[in-house]
């Protein structure tokens, strides 16, 4: 008994025949259009009965996956720049309800299923190390349709930083000490790419980011007072690791010195008279500790540090010949900042001195024979300006002192 079917689809019928097994199949020659279609089968035998189904039948023949890195698990400042500090991190996207969701990164494969709201996540459970990791993400609908999408993402779970007073704002002989003679100082530094700085100091904050070459400067800061200033400089990554570096300035704007003749070298009676006989004489004086100071005398520099009770002292190597010098001292403090004071010494190794009986004690016929017959008679001459004589007849002694003309009596 012959059976035949007919099947109806998007508009079109498709005739069969059943066979002696009792199966039937039909082929849909024209293309269907993605999306649900409904049928209709028909069955006829030759006694005329009928039988008819309906049903629906869904065309799928391409698929979508979106994907990559979840917002949450990318740290730092920007949420979709694939850079993150975890290690582990979780995956997300959309798909087809039902795909079968394979994420493959670092060797590995995570799997998941796409939900009735179209979305899927999957975590990473293996540690990603430090570095940039590309991954694949392939996506198998209900219908068998594939897709795929690559990426990468980096995981950075450190951060470096270096940073303090620039050199250039580091016055004074040594660059890298922290002192500087400028109440706005710069400072500089390197970090990660793309990091954000910030400066804090004096209660101050200030702010920039590490550029391409992975260096940093922070200018134009409020000015300090002279002092000792605490600062620290803490950066954060794009990742959105921090670290911080704490240090100190010191502030020096001003410097002063002092210095003369030494004492010890301020021969005579007088030690603070400036006047000595010793050709290589000694000077001394006060300043910052650290700080260089520069004797310049007849020609010739001398140098020497302040030491740690803020004293300094230099000799004179080269001999200086009788006469007036003049002289100046230059202290250079460890900040840079200058002060000077100048003066002079005389150098005096020799001594003139005339004298005798003075003439008008020297009676007689000759003012100049040395006889009298004055008892107390009087002795004058000359020497030195402000030299002591001493005149011993007697056994006894008489003092009196030079004028400013360098006559005595």
């Amino acid at each position: 008994m012959n059976i035949f079917y007919k099947t109806t689809i998007n508009n079109t019928d498709y005739q069969t025949t059943v066979l002696a097994d009792g199966s039937w199949s039909v082929d849909v020659n024209n293309v269907l259009p993605d999306g649900v279609r409904d049928y209709v089968i028909e069955s006829f035998d030759v006694a005329g009965n009928t039988v008819t189904l309906v049903g629906s039948v869904t065309i799928d023949t391409t698929t979508t996956v979106t994907g990559g890195l979840d917002a949450s698990s990318d740290s730092g400042a920007l949420s979709d720049d694939g850079i993150t500090s975890v290690v582990t991190p979780l995956f997300s996207g959309t798909g087809d309800v039902g795909a079968a969701i394979n994420l493959e990164i670092n060797g590995e494969n995570y799997l998941t299923t796409v939900d009735i709201a179209g979305n899927w996540s999957v975590m990473v459970t293996n540690n990603l190390s430090e570095a940039t990791h590309a991954y694949t993400i392939t996506a198998v609908d209900i219908a068998g349709n594939e897709d795929s999408i690559t990426g990468d993402i980096t995981i950075d779970d450190s951060v470096h930083l270096t940073g303090g007073l620039d050199v250039n704002s580091d016055s004074g002989i040594d660059n890298s000490d922290g002192i500087t003679n400028q109440n706005s100082p710069d400072f500089s530094g390197t970090a990660e790419i793309g990091s954000a700085i910030t400066l804090t100091i004096n209660n101050q904050n200030y702010n920039t980011n590490v550029d391409a070459t992975g260096n940093w400067f922070i200018s134009s800061i409020d000015s300090l007072p002279d002092g000792e200033r605490d600062y620290s400089i803490s950066a954060i990554d794009l990742a959105g690791n921090t670290l911080q570096i704490d240090g100190t300035i010191k502030i020096d704007t001003t410097t002063t010195v002092t210095g003369r003749l030494d004492a010890a070298s301020d021969s005579g009676v007088d030690n603070t008279d400036n006047i000595t006989n010793i050709g290589t004489p000694t000077f001394t004086g006060t300043a910052e500790e650290g700080a260089v100071v520069t004797l310049t005398i007849n020609n010739n520099t001398y140098s020497a540090t302040v030491d740690n009770t803020g004293n300094w002292s230099i000799e004179v190597l080269q001999n200086l010949a009788e006469s007036n010098h003049l002289y100046s001292i230059l202290s250079t403090d460890l900040a840079g900042n200058t002060d000077s004071v100048q003066g002079n010494i005389t150098i005096d190794q020799t001594v003139n001195l005339t004298g005798g009986l003075d003439s008008s004690s020297d009676s007689g016929e000759s003012n100049s024979d040395n006889v009298t017959n004055i008892i107390r008679p009087t002795f004058s001459g000359t020497s030195d300006i402000g030299a002591d004589i001493v005149v011993n007849i007697n056994n006894q002694n008489y003092t009196t002192t030079t004028d400013n003309f360098g006559n005595w009596s």
